[in-house]
């Protein structure tokens, strides 16, 4: 009788460490869109709807980084965006429009653009700090200005060890998924 107490004590405490170790994301992709190997795309800065800032800023380092890697040569170095951007004085912001798009798809003399917003990207204070991540992306075919393909991703991850490397981790993981669905 007393082992089986200790050992529905021991579940009643270790249960809300499971619970609350429980990872829910959701992804939503097209997925009739591949991405052609002779065409440029170019990462433009995430537009941040997040309570922490520079997230956008993270977000789309993170695409560059992961398409970089998969992709290398069929996507624009940040850097040298960045001094097209520059010379061109083209401004980025949460009101480009698709006709802006297309004028700056042009100037970076890309095909298509992946841009998108951070939704989520930050610790849900309750009982465990869990890290919340939630992106939106879309890729834009510069010629037509018509979106090609979209993707949308949110995430509560497991609390057990909170920091910022967690909600990194939780980034990450989230743009390698997205990214798989167009390449």
């Amino acid at each position: 009788m007393r082992l089986r107490r200790l050992a529905i004590l021991v579940l009643a405490a270790t249960l809300p460490l499971v619970v609350g170790c429980a990872s829910t994301s959701q992804l939503a992709a097209t997925r009739n869109f591949k991405f052609p190997p002779d065409k440029k795309l170019a990462v433009l800065p995430f537009h941040n709807l997040s309570t922490l800032p520079r997230a956008g800023d993270i977000v789309s380092d993170l695409f560059s980084t992961q398409l970089l890697s998969a992709m290398g040569s069929s996507v624009l170095e940040p850097s040298a965006q960045q001094k097209i951007l520059a010379d061109t004085l083209l401004a980025i912001d949460e009101t480009s429009f698709p006709a802006d798009l297309k004028g700056i798809g042009r100037a970076l003399n890309v095909d298509y653009l992946l841009v998108g917003s951070v939704t989520e990207f930050r610790y849900r204070h309750n009982v465990n700090e869990q890290p919340v991540v939630g992106i939106t992306a879309r890729i834009v075919e510069v010629a037509s200005g018509a979106t090609v393909w979209t993707a949308s991703y949110s995430e509560v991850g497991p609390s057990l060890f909170p920091g910022r490397d967690a909600l990194g981790m939780l980034a990450q993981r989230a743009v390698v998924e997205m990214a798989e669905t167009f390449r």
